[in-house]
């Protein structure tokens, strides 16, 4: 009897440690619901500043090559300018023609007319001079964006291999993605970033969103990459594979043991 009680005692006890645990869980349950709304609030704060980071960074490059075309415009209307003046000029430094030697004023003629010859000459020298500036910054000014145009591709490319993706698919993905018309200032901030061959091949499979970025700004168009379509975009990179090694195919041969090639075929009695 003793025994029983103990037992049914036990029993009670038992059920109510169990009652007031289950009194708990809810409030567990509440605790792990507001960290879970903590951590993605953060994850999406992280995703916002590294977006701002990214357009502030675009931003200022953007501002830096506007100085630098106004810096280059400039001095192209300058040449320009200079080059006008000189063919303007044209009319002072014809030169005269030859006097009659019998003129009274023969040796004043001549010393003009070789002054002039001397003006012309060196007008002459100086538009040349100015021309070839003038072709040579040209020049610099189209290889120096070809180069910046080239480790762009470049660093396009390497990124598509390090993601795993096919080169032609993504070659593919950007020509419809060009072709669809963004202006070029979103097209190389997509060819920056690290993620841009996945970015490219989740807009080639998305008009809606291509004719969204054409409407906006360079600086608007850079925050939607940066935030929505990134993250979407990223469930297309490939997966590493899980499948084990393969086992490897035991034979029958000593270690170090090899065939001899003379006995290969030759039967024994």
């Amino acid at each position: 009897m003793t025994e029983l009680l103990q037992t049914e005692d036990d029993i009670i006890l038992d059920s109510e440690s169990e009652t007031d645990i289950d009194e708990t869980k809810p409030e567990i349950t509440e605790t792990s619901e507001s960290e879970l709304a903590t951590e993605t609030d953060d994850k999406q704060d992280k995703t916002n500043d590294g977006a701002q980071k990214a357009i502030n960074k675009q931003h200022a490059k953007y501002r830096e090559e506007e100085r630098k075309r106004i810096e280059v415009e400039k001095e192209a209307k300058e040449l320009r300018e200079k080059l006008a003046a000189f063919e303007s000029a044209k009319v002072e430094t014809d030169i005269p023609p030859i006097p009659d030697p019998y003129d009274d004023d023969y040796e004043d003629k001549i010393k003009a007319r070789d002054e002039a010859i001397t003006r012309k000459a060196s007008q002459e020298a100086q538009k040349s001079f100015l021309t070839e500036q003038q072709n040579a910054q040209k020049e610099t000014a189209k290889k120096t964006e070809q180069e910046r145009i080239n480790t762009l591709i470049s660093g396009y490319d390497k990124h598509t291999v390090t993601l795993g993706l096919n080169p032609s698919d993504v070659a593919k993905a950007g020509n419809k993605v060009v072709e669809y018309g963004i202006s070029g200032e979103v097209a190389e901030f997509i060819l920056e970033q690290e993620d841009g061959p996945l970015i490219t091949t989740y807009l080639s499979e998305n008009p809606i969103l291509l004719d969204e970025l054409r409407h906006m700004t360079p600086i608007q168009a850079a925050f939607k990459v940066s935030s929505d379509i990134r993250a979407a975009a990223s469930g297309l990179k490939p997966q590493a594979s899980t499948a084990p090694d393969p086992v490897e195919i035991l034979t029958g041969r000593g270690a170090g043991e090899t065939e001899d090639p003379l006995l290969k075929g030759a039967t024994f009695e």
